[in-house]
């Protein structure tokens, strides 16, 4: 039996989530909702790089609605909405984790191509929006960090930006 004698050994994946489950105990279910992001998008992201025929059918039949309560979008201030298009940069996604007390959002603003690298998470319980910090030298490690972040851009690509892939 192998012991391990670093956490850098199990991986950044196994790290993100060890450390997320430890954030996700906290007062506010925002960790825990991103917790699950980062499992599913990776078990997505596995599906789609695997060269096995049973994998690639379950790609194919994946659902992105499981996962999540809702998405809205909008785009820029107009009072003629046949101003903008949903393809445009700059159109603003709100993906609903949670609902009630508490809730989860993520809230992007995606780059005209399905696609974000700006965007936030929010929590409320019962009372006004608060924004979590997933950024380097926050509650989180640099490298899982950064791992975490690509995680919630994947996401929220495949949730809500399948609007600006046509």
């Amino acid at each position: 039996m192998k012991l391990l004698k670093n956490i850098e050994d199990i991986g950044l994946h196994y790290r993100a989530l060890a450390e997320l489950d430890a954030l996700g105990d906290q007062d506010n279910s925002a960790w825990s909702c991103i917790h699950r992001i980062v499992q599913i998008t990776d078990e997505h992201w596995r599906l789609e790089e695997s060269t096995n025929a049973d994998d690639l059918d379950a790609f194919n039949d994946w659902d992105w609605e499981q996962h999540y309560y809702g998405v809205e979008w909008r785009s820029c201030w107009s009072i003629d909405p046949d101003e903008w298009h949903a393809s445009d940069a700059g159109v603003e996604a709100r993906i609903i984790l949670a609902g009630g007390g508490p809730a989860v959002r993520i809230v992007a603003e995606l780059d005209g191509y399905g696609s974000t690298d700006k965007f936030i998470v929010e929590h409320a319980n019962w009372s006004s929006w608060e924004q979590i910090e997933i950024a380097p030298g926050g509650a989180l490690s640099d490298d899982v960090c950064n791992y975490v972040r690509t995680m919630v851009e994947r996401y929220v690509s495949n949730v809500a930006g399948w609007r600006q892939a046509f």
